[in-house]
């Protein structure tokens, strides 16, 4: 990490319902072109809600090359407008074609609800028209691939040869600001020289449909459906569902300006808070959006007074339009009514995750253009919001880095292993097998036999009668685990300045016993009749949304979605939050609760989870006889803390996170993995030597696990290695903090946890611990890879 830099935007690429280049969707946004037209599906299943909006003009063979075509063509449509203009933003970038080395950049992606459609057809093909119960089947990969979330990184980054971070985030409707501005922070603070980032969203299907619509977001106007967007006018009745991708390449200024490349626009500050109040009511008073504005502005070091123009939120909700004036007219104060103030979604719609990004890259072109897009269909001025609206295009007049030490001072976990810490640790220590054949449902015929599942686990008596109702079990585990973290970290919340504590979770899968419930009450009683908690519940942001929500938390926070290494993210990109100052203390982890007959059947098709039926043999890292790993389900919390703060408050320091790094093994180079985790050891201060135990994805199949082990050998040469969730299942989203929490205990307690069934097939110097062992711990390091080559690396102080 270096001292702050300058950061402008290098490289554009979109593919919107108003055109499928940037120069086109340009032209459409300040003519106010609208792009909105009826749904008919929504007609038929007896929904209120009215338009969608398509990218009519994208057509993959013709974007593509037929190779890479056939390969996109079996992927969700998400993934491919994702992939399109993601590689439309870097070949205008220009990077491609300077020769340089592109390995040290990133690559950021978003999205809030994935292959939705994809799911939702696999859903109907799996059972009777889509009535219960699922049959088992053996899928094809290109089903995890085309739903998940971590593929479009991965690809990408293997296209370009990109090495450094790749993630996947999803925070909802924020998500694609969210991943520009993390790509922000990566370069500002020189972990990277260049950012690929943006997001994608194809949500166009019924379930979709049905879940927005019984909470009301959806628009229910009367007319043609070409107005049914309408933001600010005071018959906004909703906003207008679309899909749609943007990327942007984001890059330090010195190593543009060297290259000669065009700088589009400068970033100059972004800030990223959350309301603590609901997953989707709004305080009218805009408080909370004020408050995020005048930290971007402060970040940026720029007065409300000098803002020309607001490129708005604007859905076409009657809450979010009331919320977001006023939030407006606080940060603007006699400025409110001068101020341009519009709102793209009017004529392409709200594409989740990707809008903010569209309305990013919309704001570009006004400032390339000098002229504000328009807000169509806004005729009739709502008394109550005073801005400075535009009906009409019209020509318009033109941080510092900290390096804050981490420390950990609190402790949540629950799995298959026990809930609680020390619950946790008895049989872990010991290396007692907690997995077993699947109890949860009926899997006779399922090509997987043995998990990790939680029992008892009492979420009325935890939460209360009506949390538990509008949660799934992936949330309860993640609020399980938080609260035992805060008790833990004596945090007393109401002494602490809310702003600056933050939620940075991992989880690969979602809520998939909510899912399914509601699959089963679309097609069986009517879409009309969706749980209400359906939109909410069940995405992936839920636990981070949740924990927010129940303790009052408003700094910044996110989640991450990347298979096996979900939770390593979250903790690497969380510890760099407090490092970085944006947060004083962090709650980083994760959860999953994938044992259901849905998840379980598309995890499979990944080719990862063991078929093994033997609960003893299923699951068996760094072994000859490895044939997988096994699905567990768990939460895991740890309070990170900067340590100053932590010292005068006299919290219980539990160890100190001494070093991060996170790169991309896409191409599934060992030696990536080798360099991720040399790179931690330099944050560190460390060599090879003095790690005393290196806690290891271990994944249970001779791939994944002779991948690691040659990482490791060049690294250490000689080291102790375990992989202690052969025990309790491999956790996706929780594993990564589950193994930091165990290497704390370790250190306390001087033991190494054995790798229960695995250790006979390593290289010689790589000592898998079989039977706990006494050993004196003063440092580890915890690692993970991912599927699509996102690897992590840790180092800990006991």
């Amino acid at each position: 990490m270096s001292g702050a830099g300058r950061v402008v935007i290098t490289g554009l690429g979109v593919v919107a319902p108003s055109g499928v280049t940037v120069e086109r969707f340009w032209d459409g946004a300040m003519a106010g072109r609208v792009c909105i037209e009826d749904e008919p599906l929504m007609d038929r299943l007896g929904l209120r809600c009215r338009g969608v909006a398509r990218c009519r003009e994208f057509v993959l063979e013709e974007r593509w090359p037929g190779p890479e075509a056939a390969e996109l063509a079996a992927l969700g449509r998400f993934a491919q407008l994702g992939a399109t203009a993601g590689r439309d933003a870097m070949e205008d970038s220009r990077l491609t074609s300077s020769g340089g080395d592109l390995s040290g950049g990133a690559v950021l992606f978003a999205s809030a609800v994935g292959g939705a459609p994809e799911m939702q057809e696999l859903y109907e093909r799996l059972t009777d028209g889509g009535l219960p119960p699922i049959r088992p089947r053996v899928l094809p990969a290109a089903t995890y691939d085309g739903i998940f979330l971590d593929y479009v990184p991965g690809w990408l980054a293997a296209r370009y040869g990109i090495e450094g971070p790749s993630a996947a985030l999803t925070t909802g409707c924020t998500a694609g600001l969210d991943a520009m501005g993390l790509g922000f922070d990566l370069v500002r603070h020189g972990d990277v020289p260049f950012a690929l980032a943006g997001a994608a969203e194809c949500p166009l299907n019924g379930i979709s449909y049905a879940t927005l619509d019984v909470i009301g977001c959806l628009s229910r106007c009367d007319g043609p459906a070409a107005r049914a967007s309408r933001p600010f006018d005071l018959t906004r009745a909703g906003f207008v569902i679309a899909e749609g991708a943007a990327f942007v390449v984001l890059e330090e200024a010195g190593r543009a300006r060297a290259r000669g490349a065009r700088a589009y626009a400068e970033v100059l500050g972004v800030a990223s808070t959350c309301n603590a109040r609901h997953m989707t009511d709004l305080e009218a008073d805009g408080g909370s959006m004020a408050a995020t504005l005048e930290r971007a502005l402060a970040e940026a070091g720029v007065a409300a007074a000098e803002l020309d123009y607001v490129s708005a939120h604007g859905s076409s909700t009657p809450q979010n339009d009331v919320f977001e004036t006023n939030a407006l007219k606080r940060v603007l104060g006699a400025r409110a009514g001068a101020v341009p103030v519009s709102s793209l979604k009017s004529g392409i719609g709200h594409s989740l995750a990707s809008a903010s990004l569209l309305a990013l890259i919309a704001t570009v072109g006004a400032v390339r253009r000098s002229t504000v897009p328009p807000t169509a269909n806004y005729a009739v001025p709502d008394a109550g919001q005073r801005l400075r609206r535009h009906p009409h295009g019209r020509r318009d007049p033109g941080g510092g880095m900290t390096d804050h030490r981490v420390v950990v001072t609190g402790l949540g976990v629950v799995n298959a292993a026990g809930r609680g810490v020390e619950d946790f640790w008895r049989p872990v220590r010991a290396g007692e097998l907690r997995l077993g054949r699947i109890r949860r449902f009926d899997a006779a015929g399922f090509p997987v036999q043995v998990a990790g599942e939680v029992d008892g686990l009492d979420a009325s008596a935890l939460l209360g009668r009506r949390l538990q109702a509008r949660t799934d079990r992936f949330t309860h585990l993640a609020l399980a685990a938080v609260e035992e973290a805060l008790g833990g970290a004596r945090l007393d919340l109401e002494r602490e300045d809310r702003e600056r504590v933050g939620v940075w979770f991992g989880n690969d899968t979602g809520g998939w016993d909510l899912c399914e419930r509601g699959f089963a009450e679309y097609y069986g009683q009517g879409a009309d009749v969706v749980n209400p908690w359906q939109a909410t519940g069940w995405f992936l942001a839920a636990p981070q949304g949740f924990v927010t929500i129940r303790h009052g938390l408003r700094g910044t926070s996110k989640s991450f979605s990347g298979d096996r290494s979900s939770g390593a993210v979250a903790l690497h990109q969380g510890a760099r939050a407090i490092r970085w100052g944006r947060c004083d203390v962090v709650l980083a982890g994760g959860c999953e609760a994938p044992v259901s007959p849905l998840a379980l059947l598309c995890l499979d098709a990944g080719g990862d989870l063991s078929r093994e039926p033997d609960p003893g043999l299923a699951y068996r890292p760094f072994d000859r006889g490895g044939a997988g790993l096994v699905a567990g389900e768990g939460g895991v919390a740890l309070v990170l803390e900067e340590a100053g703060r932590a010292r005068r408050r006299g919290a219980p320091v539990l160890g100190e996170v001494l070093g991060s790094a996170q790169g991309t093994a896409s191409r599934g180079d060992p030696r990536v993995y080798a360099r991720v985790m040399r790179r931690a050891l330099d944050e560190a201060g460390c060599r090879p030597g003095d790690v005393d135990l290196l806690l290891a994805e271990g994944c249970g199949s001779p791939g994944g696990d002779g991948f690691e082990a040659a990482a490791a050998a060049e690294v250490f040469g000689s080291v102790v290695l375990t992989a202690p969730k052969s025990g309790y299942g491999h956790l996706f989203g929780a594993s990564f903090g589950t193994d930091v929490l165990t290497g704390l205990l370790a250190a306390r307690d001087g033991v190494a946890p054995p790798t229960p069934g695995g250790g006979t097939d390593v290289p010689a110097g790589l000592d898998v611990v079989r039977r706990p062992r006494p050993l004196a711990l003063r440092r580890f390091l915890v690692a993970s890879h991912s599927r699509y080559g996102a690897c992590v690396a840790m180092v800990l102080a006991a």
